[in-house]
């Protein structure tokens, strides 16, 4: 399915997610890693447990292909 789409070629994608969810110590905190960051900002890998609260509050700001 993806094969003939635009996503089958390289993108790039700006999202937003809840600042609890990257802010260590806060009960919303949802990565693995602590003091990770990503084209500078925080970051790293979701927790398994919470990937569905993550996907669930994520928000798609812009797509550029």
């Amino acid at each position: 399915m993806w094969t003939n789409s635009r996503f089958s070629k390289p993108f790039t994608v700006k999202v937003s997610i809840p600042k609890s969810f990257v802010t260590p110590g806060n009960k919303n905190y949802i990565f693995m890693e602590a003091d990770m960051t990503i084209d500078g900002f925080p970051g790293g890998t979701v927790l398994p447990n919470s990937l569905e609260k993550f996907n669930s509050a994520i928000s798609i700001d812009w797509i550029r292909y």
